[in-house]
């Protein structure tokens, strides 16, 4: 067994989990002492609505409002104006004071893993059959 613990949740995940597979993330951000880990059974995606998920989505699909949300994690800002509505309406970011804004805490963690597993998607070099 590996001395990562995602790789000992992963095991156990394997005898106890549910049986189409589950798919789980975690992180852990001490500027903001947030600490987040949730599991999704397989059997659960897709959502019956896809709506919110493609707000969600669409929210990262613009370049520039990526690097706006990469500010506000590095804590540095401010949003572009243009951008505060839709990331607002998607649960991304929330107002701390007029004009200011920080990624809302229940979206920190779920938002880096969703970047993460994009960037890991375009950058893998690796060929297809290893993936």
């Amino acid at each position: 067994m590996s001395d990562n613990p995602l790789m000992t949740a992963l095991h156990t995940w394997r005898h106890t989990g549910a049986p189409g597979g589950t798919i789980g993330y975690a992180g852990y951000l001490p500027g903001r002492d947030l600490l987040w880990s949730r599991q999704t059974p397989v059997a659960d995606l897709p959502p019956t609505d896809w709506t919110p998920t493609a707000a969600v989505l669409r929210c990262l699909t613009d370049p520039t409002r990526l690097a706006a949300l990469a500010d506000l994690l590095a804590g540095r800002g401010p949003l572009p104006a243009e951008h505060v509505a839709p990331l607002e309406a998607a649960g991304l970011i929330t107002r701390r004071h007029t004009g200011e804004h920080d990624i809302a805490p229940q979206a920190a963690v779920p938002l880096l893993t969703i970047l993460a597993a994009a960037t890991n998607i375009a950058t893998d070099t690796r060929p297809a059959a290893l993936r």
